[in-house]
């Protein structure tokens, strides 16, 4: 069953958005990974571009951009029965696009390392070595866009 094509892909604009991707990445990040809650929020959402995947109004998935000195994807979360059908790489897709409207010409991002094909796979290669963040392995990895 084609899943990709009703998935949506949006940038967060409304309070009820950002609270839907919340509660996926709560639910990912600090109930599946046992990332400490103090850590998951941080002071980069305030000023990242935010995007969450929907299928018939249910929010399955986020990811957000950060702009600082580089263009970062972080907090890439798609609810565990969703995984394994495309929707993160349609979070990378949205946010890449949103880089380049910015005028970025690479992407990176801190993957973590048992996810490392999905970003292999969208065309990021491993640019330094391998470092545990909240107890988790992660790699750092680049795409030129």
């Amino acid at each position: 069953m084609e899943i990709q094509g009703q998935i949506k892909i949006k940038v967060i604009r409304s309070q009820q958005d950002w609270d839907a991707a919340l509660a996926v990445r709560e639910e990912v990040f600090i109930k599946e990974q046992g990332v400490p809650s103090s850590i998951e929020r941080d002071d980069n959402d305030d000023r990242a571009i935010h995007v969450i995947a929907s299928h018939e109004n249910e929010i399955i998935g986020t990811a957000r951009l950060t702009t600082d000195q580089e263009a970062r994807i972080g907090r890439v979360a798609v609810i565990k029965k969703w995984r394994r059908q495309g929707i993160a790489g349609l979070l990378l897709n949205a946010l890449e696009d949103e880089a380049r409207k910015l005028g970025f010409t690479e992407m990176t991002l801190h993957s973590q390392s048992y996810v490392n094909q999905l970003y292999l796979n969208h065309g990021y290669v491993q640019n330094g070595p391998e470092f545990s963040e909240a107890d988790i392995n992660h790699v750092p990895m680049i795409k030129r866009l």
